[in-house]
This record gives structure tokens, sequence and C-alpha cells, in this order.
């Protein structure tokens, strides 16, 4: 389906975070052809506003009505499908994928494109990596035309300039992952792919794409914001028996971290992507 312009119209979900707002600047930066959509349970709250004013057309509704759902993926193109983690009840990741997954389907959208997490398939033990392997499985079920990106940790989840946040964040990362290497990725490289298989469906129709542009123990992490920054960042001290205390969540992440770890190939990553970051350029690039 198309419109009478000849412009895509996509609809991203998850606009304001990390991914969905990666995936909205790459296809503003692309050029006019695009027609954009987000979802929001507020359009008038300060985040969607913003969008607007970029040209983005805000619908509201979320991932647990379907009303919603149904207005805003109306004459939709392609869909960019992000879910978070409820560390209450985990089910309700899966719930309102499933659910988002089945109204696309019966908009009769020609692309989804949903950002799971990788080694969803590998039985992790961890409660939102299987949470999306429900939503995967589903997507293949349902017969959408797919493509599924599978990012590993996100580096910017840590701020390139230092912060309180870093201080405590650093702490627990050291003191969980140990010397065991993690594969990290920058949420930019998640939404630069999704708007290749975008505007290049027939190519990425059916396929899985991993992203990860770096690899390194977390003191490795440290010696790049060293590098960058002139100085090596202080981090909290976290005894390892403070690790009860965090959700189970991430104790269960951070025991396949050590355990097993991702699976992905970086060095394939990065020949089928030259431009993907490693953690030095990605803080080189927002250094302040």
């Amino acid at each position: 389906m198309s419109n009478t312009d000849n412009k895509k119209t996509i609809l991203v979900l998850g606009a304001t975070g990390k991914q969905g707002g990666q995936v909205i600047s790459e296809l503003l930066a692309e050029d006019s052809n695009f027609s954009i959509r987000a979802l929001s349970r507020n359009p008038e709250s300060a985040s969607a506003k913003s969008l607007t004013a970029r040209g983005v057309q805000v619908f509201k509704g979320d991932l647990d009505v379907a009303d919603g759902l149904q207005q805003a993926l109306t004459g939709v193109d392609s869909a960019f499908l992000v879910t978070l983690p409820d560390l209450k009840d985990h089910q309700k990741e899966a719930t309102r994928g499933i659910r988002f997954v089945d109204e696309a389907k019966k908009a009769n959208i020609s692309h989804l494109i949903f950002t799971s997490v990788e080694d969803a398939d590998k039985n992790t033990g961890v409660p939102h990596f299987e949470t999306k392997w429900a939503i995967e499985k589903h997507i293949r079920e349902v017969g959408i035309p797919w493509t599924i990106l599978r990012p590993v940790a996100f580096m910017d989840n840590f701020t390139p300039n230092p912060s309180t946040a870093n201080f405590v964040g650093f702490g627990v990362f050291s003191t969980l992952l140990g010397d065991h290497s993690l594969h990290w990725v920058h949420t930019r490289d998640i939404g630069r792919a999704a708007v290749r298989a975008i505007k290049n469906p027939t190519e990425y129709r059916g396929k899985i794409v991993p992203l990860a542009g770096d690899v390194q123990t977390f003191d490795g992490v440290l010696d790049a914001y060293e590098k960058v920054h002139g100085y090596r960042p202080w981090k909290a001290y976290v005894p390892n028996w403070a690790a009860k205390w965090l959700p189970q969540e991430f104790t269960k992440m951070f025991q396949f971290f050590r355990e097993k770890g991702y699976s992905t190939d970086v060095a394939a990553c990065r020949k089928a992507d030259p431009h993907m970051y490693t953690v030095e350029k990605w803080l080189a690039e927002n250094k302040k």
C-alpha cells in the first residue's frame, strides 16, 4: 500500500525512547520520501510536541489498547516495533508486542521491523530475552513480512560524559560483569539498520540482523573513557553481596553475560556496516 503522493508511511513505536528516537532521526535525515508517524500515550506531552515540530504525525495510543493501534496503523507501509520489559510482570511485554503484531497483520502492512535482542532464541533464562523470543515466534506464525534486528548491550545506557548515573552504573557493571567481555552497540546503529530495512524491503524481508559494533571487558570500556576524556572515571564500590538487592531480571542477565555471553560475530557486523560505532568512537563523537 502507498500514499497518493508516493511517500511511504512509516509508524515508529518508542519514538521518544533510545531506539525509536534514533529511527525517527535517521528517517528525518534521509529525505522527504517518508511520512512518519509515532505513537504516544499523551500527544500533548513535551516529548510528543517536539516530534510534531519535527514533522512527525503523533497518534494517541499505546500497546495496551488495540483501538489506538488500529487508527495509527491505517495506511501504513512499514512499522518499527520496540517493546520494553515490565519488571513486575514479564508476560506483559510479550502480550503487548503480540497485540501490535496482530493489529499490524489486520492492517495489512507490507513490512514489520522488530528490534529483539541477540540470542533471544538460545534459552538464556533472561526473562526479557524470552519475551522478545515469544514475539519473534508470533511474527513468524501470523505470516507478516518481517525483519528482526538483534542488538546487544547498549553503550549509550551510560552517558558519554561524566555523570552520577555513570558512577553508580560503572560500579554495578564492574562487579557483576567481572573480567568477562561483553558485546556493545550504539542505538544509532539500530536506527540506521532499521532505516536500511525500510528502504530496501526486498533485501531485508525474512532476515535476522545481528547488531554489535564492539566487544570489550568493562575495564576496556573504562580505558576508552580514559583515552577520550584524559582521565579514568570513578566508579562506585558495589560488593558482590549487594547483587541480591538488584531486580532478578538484572542478576539473571549478568549471569548470562558471565556464563555464555552474546554469540554475535562482531567482525561480520562491522563488515556488513563499516560505520558501526565502537565505544571509543561513540565517546569521542559526544565529548563535551
